[in-house]
């Protein structure tokens, strides 16, 4: 009677050493994936936080142009206001470019406006057109009651 003697791995229950590797791999590269995805996530909501808050800032300084808050210019020469303001814990440096039309008395306002932490690019650009003879400066209520 002849016995057959047992395969070495044939007992042997489990997962070979290549079979580990080529799993490990792939977590590898998914958690890769993941890491950049999140980061490239992280990256989009920094810019849209200042593209907003830089919006916010530029409507702000259209606002004080058109309140008189800002005046002006007094001749047809271009001109440039600017105004370092604070929003929501950075401040901002914002400028307004006043640029004379063909229409007298009407200005073509560019508005920039990047946070301080920037150095050359800005986050917004937006213009509008506005004629001083359309809003009439506000007046202090307080010391008109005086």
């Amino acid at each position: 009677m002849a016995t057959s003697l047992p395969s070495k791995y044939s007992d042997t229950r489990g997962f070979m050493l290549i079979e580990v590797l080529v799993a490990l791999f792939i977590i590898a590269l998914l958690m890769a994936a993941l890491i950049k995805s999140t980061t490239d996530n992280t990256r989009d909501m920094i810019i849209l936080k200042n593209k907003t808050i830089g919006s916010w800032v530029a409507a702000n300084m259209i606002a004080n142009i058109q309140l008189g808050i800002i005046p002006p210019p007094t001749s047809d020469s271009a001109s440039k206001q600017s105004a370092k303001i604070p929003m929501l814990g950075q401040t901002w440096y914002a400028a307004a470019n006043f640029q004379p039309t063909t229409q007298k008395n009407v200005w073509r306002i560019d508005v920039e406006v990047k946070p301080t932490s920037f150095t050359t690019q800005s986050v917004v650009h937006v213009f509008t057109y506005f004629s001083p003879m359309m809003t009439e400066p506000l007046k202090n209520p307080v010391k008109d009651n005086e």
